[in-house]
């Protein structure tokens, strides 16, 4: 069983990372070519996290991957350490700027999703009528300009313009409550 994210496999592609880094382990490849690998692989997962919007699972393993390849460098006897200081400042940069911006697209993305609806029958629940025909139990309220069919939520008459909160929609019925002031 695999966790999918789209149509791609999150267990997949943490199993290609793996297959690099046992392969490095095993002796088969160079810390170069180990190094080249992560960094292909996290290229890779960023642009598949671009194309393919998920749940940020790529674009953090992504950016975990380049990490990692950048760091593979640092073994090779010919790479100059001032220039892998400055490509390991600039990768950090640039990782902490993904995750920031991950977080924040999470963030505004579950705002969203727990928002209140905005339109049809279920953005009209909590909002206030008032009464313009009695309610016993049937009758009318005015809600926006709207003259609605409504019934009493608990079956009691509710008079002539008093306030009412709609509790539930069936239908074009709005079941209401009087409000106590």
């Amino acid at each position: 069983m695999a966790i999918r994210s789209g149509e791609f496999e999150t267990f997949g592609v943490v199993g290609v990372i793996s297959l690099l880094i046992g392969l490095w382990g095993i002796g088969i490849i160079t810390f170069s070519f180990l190094g080249i690998g992560l960094i292909l692989v996290g290229l890779l997962l960023l642009m598949l996290e671009i194309f393919e919007p998920g749940f940020g699972i790529f674009g953090i393993i992504g950016a975990i991957a380049i990490l990692l390849g950048i760091f593979t460098f640092e073994a090779e006897p010919l790479f100059a350490p001032k220039f892998f200081d400055a490509i390991t400042m600039m990768v950090i940069g640039a990782v902490i700027v993904i995750c920031f911006f991950f977080v924040l697209i999470g963030q505004k993305v579950i705002k969203v999703i727990r928002a209140k609806p905005e339109t049809g029958p279920e953005a009209l629940i909590g909002l206030e009528a008032t009464v313009i025909k009695e309610l016993n139990p049937v009758g009318q309220v005015k809600l926006k300009g709207e003259i609605w069919q409504a019934e009493s939520f608990d079956g009691k008459t509710i008079p002539e313009k008093s306030r009412v909160r709609i509790v539930k929609i069936e239908g074009n019925t709005l079941f209401v409550e009087k409000i106590m002031r």
